[in-house]
């Protein structure tokens, strides 16, 4: 028999009858040879044995399974806390993988179909009417007398 217990080292835990230590599982970790725990929020284990997770860096987050980084859908972005979210209203992202949203440019507005947040890109105004740009989330009439 053994004189005294090993400790399991990080990214392992000891199986139920303490016999083995064994990897955690992708998408878990173990700091110092513990129980496996989930990934937090934002951050990813891509293979077993983990001892501690990876951010995920700006533009992307975790996946359901916490073991890889996939890039944030047009109309959202991360500026690197490894959670996408959508783009503010008045504001747009047209691409994969985004770490911030743009203005839409002067005479434009954010895509209606999704608006007030998660807007994948820009709609000119209607003649008659106006935009200034930064972050306007509707186009406004000209004034009588005045034409776009």
């Amino acid at each position: 028999g053994a004189h005294e217990c090993d400790t399991c080292t990080c990214g392992t835990f000891a199986i139920a009858d303490n016999t083995d230590c064994r990897n955690c599982t992708v998408g878990t970790f173990s700091s110092q040879g513990g129980a496996c725990q989930p990934c937090p929020p934002g951050t990813v284990a891509p293979n077993d044995g983990a001892c501690e997770c990876l951010e995920c860096g700006a533009g992307s987050e975790a996946d359901a399974s916490a073991d890889a980084c996939i890039l944030c859908p047009a109309g959202t972005f991360s500026s690197g806390d490894g959670q996408c979210q959508n783009c503010p209203a008045g504001e747009f992202s047209s691409q994969d993988g985004a770490h911030e949203c743009d203005f839409c440019s002067c005479g434009s507005i954010p895509l209606a179909a999704v608006a007030p947040v998660g807007s994948v890109g820009c709609d000119p105004c209607d003649a008659g009417s106006f935009s200034a740009g930064n972050g306007q989330t509707s186009c406004q009439d000209c004034a009588p007398g005045t034409v776009s």
